[in-house]
């Protein structure tokens, strides 16, 4: 073993010693267990590769973003009828929402339970379903779509949101970085953040507020709420609907009538 193989071990194990009492003495209390840790943590005055490593352990205790009450209290006012999150990973939040906030959810992850690395291992908090953005064709009648930390350069997220375009459904709600950040890729940022008309149609998400949440050093999440400028219109999904769903999908997904769309918008290959 190299001098630098050893000093990494040494680190992870001084890492693993110095949480193993906070978790005792923080989590099944009524607190926010990731919260009350990160805070004890920011008083200390330990190196930044222990830094690291508790920062790496955490993540998979807990989640990539820190919750705080506030977070907590702003979904649930943007999902008055539940939420569904997608990449929801060991499920942190959600059990927050569902027995904290007494919010209904709708959890999945491509692969729950699995680890984000060798040699890691998640903990899993509630009940997480197995599926990604195909899941959302069994919702979208007034449920909010929530995405936290969605991986990094990757297109599901902006999947996602192109088709959520399609749902009755009052907000999306976001946690990570902006354009150039570490989390989704820049078309998701692109299109979140253009409320004209795009290279797809118009995007009905409108930013309406931001919540500060804890953050690492190095590191710049927050959450931020979308508002559908249609919801509770009757032009809600119909008005708006996007070419660019019918290029990546084909067929309008399971929770819309075919009977209830316009004739003018029938360019959909509804069923098929």
């Amino acid at each position: 073993m190299s001098i630098a193989e050893k000093k990494y071990s040494e680190e992870e194990l001084e890492a693993s010693s110095i949480l193993e009492p906070l978790y005792k003495k923080y989590e099944y209390r009524g607190l926010i267990a990731y919260e009350e840790i990160f805070k004890e943590l920011s008083e200390s005055n330990y190196g930044i590769g222990l830094i690291y490593h508790l920062r790496k352990l955490l993540i998979d205790r807990y989640s990539w973003a820190i919750p705080n009450q506030e977070a907590l209290e702003t979904i649930v006012k943007w999902s008055p009828h539940g939420l569904v999150e997608v990449g929801a990973g060991g499920g942190y939040w959600g059990y927050l929402l569902r027995q904290r906030m007494r919010l209904k959810c709708h959890l999945y992850d491509l692969n729950p339970e699995e680890s984000y690395g060798e040699g890691r291992d998640i903990t899993m908090w509630t009940n997480v379903e197995r599926g990604s953005v195909e899941k959302l064709d069994q919702w979208g009648r007034g449920q909010t779509l929530f995405l936290c930390w969605p991986c990094y350069d990757d297109s599901w997220a902006y999947e996602a949101l192109l088709k959520w375009q399609l749902a009755t459904s009052p907000a999306v709600i976001y946690i990570g970085e902006g354009l150039m950040g570490c989390t989704a890729d820049d078309q998701f940022h692109n299109l979140l953040s253009n409320v004209e008309d795009c290279k797809h149609g118009k995007n009905k998400y409108h930013y309406v507020e931001s919540v500060t949440i804890p953050n690492w050093v190095g590191i710049h999440d927050t959450l931020t709420v979308y508002k559908n400028i249609n919801y509770g219109n009757d032009i809600d999904v119909y008005e708006d609907l996007w070419w660019g769903y019918e290029k990546m999908y084909g067929k309008l997904p399971s929770y819309i009538n075919p009977k209830d769309v316009p004739s003018k918008l029938r360019y959909f290959k509804v069923g098929g």
